[in-house]
């Protein structure tokens, strides 16, 4: 910490202070300041979970009498991570701790695991230990008791824990997470009958597993690229059911595509590393700002089909893993997706610096960097967004340089053909229409009689195939998905008579 200097120091009349320590209302003012979200808040408790080594994350969300026989409805995350000590634990529940200093830390403000939990609980409680033989340390935090008693931890009780959670853990170190008192969640879900219960969790049972899915997804699926957790796979329950993980950028899908900007516009880069690359998973694009390295990769996903006609092909129902995550679809899918040592921080749009537009659809970057870039990028205490500087100007003009050849390319691929469309057996199927060729004459009519003999008709036109190259400057041409569902219909039409 840096001295302070002698004028400043002379304003006071003493070098102590005084022990004022804050009201303990402010827990129950940050848990609702921070305006967590349920899956945002159980997010929170995995990111710490994943900190400590944990192999496998279990997530519990239960009714009152539920699969753990439990007087009254709870959520619990318990991993069989490295655990804590008794003193580690206290040190872990203090508000604003001091963050630990390595570098594979997913946590930021020392609020965590605090004020994730109060969010959606009254009571926080953890169970925790180092290893198999030792017994668990058992410490909570109560709010409602500490606003009467001040900034005092509890001593919870080991029947508190339901046993089933508990077996997790049995033959390992780990730590149990409890939120004990869901009324903070939603005030009256302990009168609640057990199965009206069940339909208020729910539904934060499957949003929870969607954006669990999506934020963990390199965990989960092996596919971290961060030196801090380069090779580390892990698995995470809910209720028993391990969760799937979403690749925003469908990279096992056979149309997918690695993007790469031109040399020549890499250069042009103001914050570009000498050593950069193009964009690539392999050689990503590398930004510099204050010292601090971050790779961008950029991706173009498989096109939609033009339609769901009958005349056309069916909608690859890969297709729907593509759609954006929490509601937002293709078009809210498309853009940014950042990631800190791994873990998604913010998944779609520009960085609120362009807007989404329906060409754009097919353009996705991801960017990582590490902890180094905290302060440049101001992340928020909920993990949900990040901010990008605007000193200097030039680091966001950067961003829109890429992003725009990224745009572009996007917008050429929605314009262009579909993939492997029309049908390669499209052509040369009988014509059973009925309808004339595109000459214009029938060839088989007689001439009036009341006029002179005709002169002998010319050799009929030969057909002509429309062609791939055509085909693609017309769609390029369309303006609106009716006109490209028009010309596919017109496609399949020449191709049969061909």
């Amino acid at each position: 910490m840096p001295e302070a200097d002698d004028e400043v120091e002379d304003i006071f009349s003493a070098e102590e202070g005084e022990d004022n320590p804050p009201n303990a209302g402010l827990a129950r003012t940050l848990s609702k300041a921070l305006n967590y979200t349920f899956f945002r808040a159980i997010a929170d408790l995995i990111d710490n979970s994943i900190a400590a080594d944990a192999n496998n994350i279990w997530l519990h969300i239960e009714p009152k009498d539920g699969e753990s026989d439990s007087s009254r409805p709870f959520v619990a995350v318990v991993d069989d991570g490295h655990g804590m000590s008794l003193e580690r634990l206290k040190e872990a529940m203090v508000y604003g701790a001091p963050t630990s200093d390595s570098p594979n830390n997913l946590g930021n403000f020392g609020l965590g695991m605090k004020t994730a939990s109060t969010s959606q609980s009254f009571i926080l409680a953890v169970s925790t230990r180092e290893n198999e033989d030792q017994e668990y340390s058992r410490r909570a935090w109560d709010i409602p008791w500490m606003e009467t008693n001040g900034w005092q931890l509890r001593v919870p009780n080991a029947e508190i824990f339901p046993e089933n959670i508990m077996s997790n853990i049995e033959d390992t170190s780990g730590t149990a997470v409890l939120l004990y008192d869901l009324s903070r969640m939603k005030s009256n879900i302990n009168e609640l009958i057990p199965q009206n219960q069940v339909q208020s969790l729910q539904p934060k049972i499957t949003e929870c597993g969607e954006y669990i899915g999506m934020v963990f997804h390199r965990f989960i699926s092996g596919n971290t690229l961060s030196k801090e957790y380069a090779g580390r796979q892990i698995n995470i329950f809910m209720n028993g059911q391990r969760i799937s993980p979403w690749d925003p950028f469908m990279s096992d899908h056979e149309n997918h595509v690695e993007f790469e900007i031109e040399d020549t516009a890499a250069r042009r880069l103001v914050h570009c590393h000498p050593n950069t690359g193009r964009g690539s998973v392999e050689e990503p694009i590398k930004l510099i700002l204050h010292g601090n390295e971050m790779n961008i990769r950029l991706h173009l996903l498989p096109k939609l089909s033009p339609g769901t006609n009958s005349d056309m092909p069916p909608l690859d129902p890969l297709h729907a893993q593509g759609a954006g995550r929490m509601g937002r679809g293709w078009n809210g899918g498309q853009g940014v997706y950042v990631y800190r040592i791994d873990r998604m921080i913010e998944f779609g749009g520009w960085f609120r610096l362009l807007k989404n537009e329906p060409h754009y659809s097919l353009a996705r970057i991801s960017i990582d960097f590490g902890r180094d870039w905290d302060d440049s990028l101001e992340l928020t205490a909920t993990k949900d967004r990040i901010i990008i500087p605007d000193t200097p100007p030039t680091f966001r003009n950067d961003f829109k340089a890429i992003f725009g050849k990224l745009r572009g390319a996007s917008n050429s691929r929605v314009r262009g053909p579909w993939p492997n469309w029309p049908p390669e057996d499209a052509e040369g199927e009988d014509d059973d229409s009925g309808e004339d060729d595109d000459s214009g004459e029938d060839e088989d009519t007689p001439a009036p009689p009341s006029t002179p003999a005709p002169t002998p008709n010319p050799p009929p036109r030969p057909r002509r195939r429309l062609d791939n190259n055509t085909l693609e400057r017309l769609l390029e041409a369309c303006q609106t998905e009716e006109e490209r569902n028009m010309i596919g219909l017109i496609w399949m039409r020449a191709t049969r008579q061909g």
